[in-house]
C-alpha cells in the first residue's frame, strides 16, 4: 500500500467492525485535511477532533490554512470540530477519549514526543495511534522518538512502509 491516509482509514474500517459501532478520531497536524477526509469518508467516523495552529511551512509550495481545511471537509460538516491552536495548548484540556489518533504536526524532538505524549492518555484502552514521517530526510530523529515512546510505555510498534514511514502503535 502506498498512501499512508487509506492505512489509516482502512485502520478506521477494522477498528469499528471490530468495535461495532463508529470511532473518534483525533489528528495533530491537519495540513489540509487530506487524512481526516480519508477517515471520515470510511463512514465509520461519529467525531473527529482536528488540531493544528497552521504555521506549517515545511511542505514546500503546499498551503494549509483553517479555510482550506474547512473548505476540503465541507461535506462531513457535524462530524468534526477544528482548534486553531498549538496541539501542547489544546491536547491536555481535552476530556474526552479516542479509539484513533494521528500524529503529524511538529516534527521538532519536543514537539513530536510531545504530542505523542499528550495523546496517548486520550486514547481507549484498545486505541491505535499512527505517527507520520518516521523516514523522512529532514526528521532522522522520527523514528527513534516513536521506538524508544513504544518501548518506555510497553507498546506494539509496527513500522509501515508508506508516504515518509508511519508507525503504529497499539497496547
Amino acid at each position: 500500500m502506498e498512501d499512508y491516509h487509506q492505512l489509516i482509514a482502512n485502520t478506521v474500517t477494522e477498528h469499528a467492525r471490530q468495535l461495532h459501532r463508529a470511532i473518534d478520531y483525533i489528528e495533530v497536524g491537519v495540513f489540509r485535511g487530506d487524512s481526516a477526509k480519508a477517515v471520515m469518508s470510511t463512514g465509520h467516523c461519529r467525531y473527529a477532533l482536528l488540531i493544528d495552529d497552521f504555521s506549517n511551512t515545511h511542505c514546500g509550495d503546499a498551503t494549509s490554512s483553517l479555510q482550506t481545511v474547512e473548505t476540503n471537509l465541507h461535506d462531513y460538516g457535524g462530524l468534526f470540530e477544528i482548534k486553531a491552536r498549538p496541539s501542547h495548548e489544546v491536547l491536555p484540556t481535552v476530556k474526552r477519549q479516542f479509539d484513533i489518533g494521528f500524529v503529524d504536526g511538529e516534527h521538532t524532538i519536543d514537539g513530536c514526543r510531545g504530542d505523542m505524549e499528550l495523546m496517548w492518555p486520550l486514547l481507549r484502552e484498545d486505541g491505535v495511534m499512527f505517527v507520520d514521517d518516521l523516514r523522512h530526510a529532514a526528521y532522522p530523529h522520527i523514528e527513534k522518538l516513536v521506538e524508544q515512546f513504544a518501548k518506555d510505555n510497553g507498546l506494539k510498534y509496527t513500522y509501515h512502509q508508506v508516504h515518509e514511514g508511519l508507525g503504529e502503535l497499539r497496547r
